[in-house]
């Protein structure tokens, strides 16, 4: 089973329900945990997401974009799924925001063994935490394999055309690297 955290983070929780109950709300229609431990389970969610126990109380439109996104992590988290599916999750946050979203994500694939479909425009973002890449064009698979490999030497003129994209501060900055991406991670 996997799970997916959407790339709107305000348009994806419920405007209604408070932080825990939108966390909560796969707990209890998927009955994963008995009734008695969903305060607790909610609370360790949080907690795996960074967000402080205060934020239960709160509702979307009290929270950023980044915490909004946050909590969308920890309600797919909630369904102890081993895949975790990123749909564009850092595109509506700030740079900074999105570093930390990012980061997140990297320590829970490493602390829960998850593996991250991260779905993306973003080379940048792709080359820093992927190990593998699928370069889509018009729903067609043209290219797949080694982040380093696919980046730093395209065989689809579509990939090529993709890294020419990326602004020239990522090509100067990677000059001595792979040809676009900021960070060998």
């Amino acid at each position: 089973m996997s799970c997916q955290v959407f790339q709107s983070p305000y348009d994806s929780l419920n405007p209604r329900l408070t932080v825990e109950e939108t966390i909560a709300e796969p707990l209890v229609r998927h009955a994963l945990v008995p009734k008695h431990e969903i305060g607790a389970e909610v609370a360790r969610l949080l907690d795996s997401v960074e967000l402080p126990q205060h934020f239960a109380n709160r509702r979307a439109v009290q929270l950023s974009g980044g915490q909004c996104q946050r909590v969308g992590i920890a309600r797919a988290l909630a369904m102890s799924s081993r895949v975790l599916i990123a749909d564009e999750i850092t595109s509506a946050l700030d740079v900074t925001t999105q570093a930390q979203v990012l980061d997140l994500l990297q320590k829970l694939k490493t602390e829960q063994g998850l593996t991250l479909i991260y779905i993306s425009h973003d080379l940048a973002v792709v080359s820093a935490i992927c190990e593998r890449v699928m370069v889509f064009n018009t729903g067609r698979l043209v290219e797949t394999g080694p982040v380093r490999t696919v980046l730093a030497s395209p065989a689809s003129e579509y990939t090529k055309e993709l890294i020419r994209a990326v602004p020239a501060l990522h090509r100067h900055r990677t000059a001595h690297s792979s040809p676009a991406m900021p960070n060998d991670r």
